[in-house]
């Protein structure tokens, strides 16, 4: 796979998860979370962008860190999401 095609796939899914995460009840503290998530995974997407061609490792690592901190806002935002759905169905 590309770099260009998956850089483009991060993006194309950090978008509709701000749809999701739009669409769920949350507090302060997640708000936050997932601010700073969504910061540090465009962060480090662009400094990928300026390392591709000159630094493979550095290019490579700055993916990697990218998809730990997609993957950690994907399994809060799950947890949210079941949280959500519990409260609603205890709630009928």
């Amino acid at each position: 796979m590309s770099s260009i095609y998956f850089q483009h796939e991060v993006r194309k899914y950090l978008q509709e998860m701000r749809g999701k995460i739009e669409a769920v009840k949350m507090n302060n503290d997640d708000q936050k979370f997932f601010e700073d998530a969504f910061s540090k995974i465009n962060s480090l997407l662009e400094k990928a962008d300026r390392l591709e061609k000159t630094n493979e490792r550095l290019y490579r690592e700055a993916l990697n860190q990218a998809l730990v901190i997609r993957l950690k806002a994907f399994l809060r935002l799950d947890d949210l999401i079941a949280d959500q759905a519990k409260k609603n169905h205890s709630n009928l």
